[in-house]
């Protein structure tokens, strides 16, 4: 059995004092090689502008400008990490 992949996109912002976390849509690819790793992160942070829209139609006062320039990270499990030493 091969390595389980989730990649999961996401924005944390902080609305009124509360901190929320919304979603995108998660992909799981099955016992994945590295290049479709790497491509699924890339669709990842392509869903960002899916979530900017999300966040707009929620009625959150962001512009694009400041939704685009604020930083992202990509988090790897710490199990996948070892693996990948």
């Amino acid at each position: 059995m091969g390595a389980v992949v989730v990649v999961t996109p996401f924005v944390e912002f902080r609305d009124r004092g509360d901190i929320e976390r919304w979603t995108g849509v998660q992909l799981q690819p099955e016992d994945p090689t590295l290049g479709e790793v790497t491509n699924y992160v890339e669709d990842a942070k392509a869903q960002r502008m899916d979530l900017f829209g999300e966040m707009r139609i929620g009625g959150l006062d962001v512009t694009r400008e400041a939704y685009l320039g604020a930083p992202y990270r990509i988090e790897v499990h710490p199990d996948l990490a070892e693996r990948s030493r």
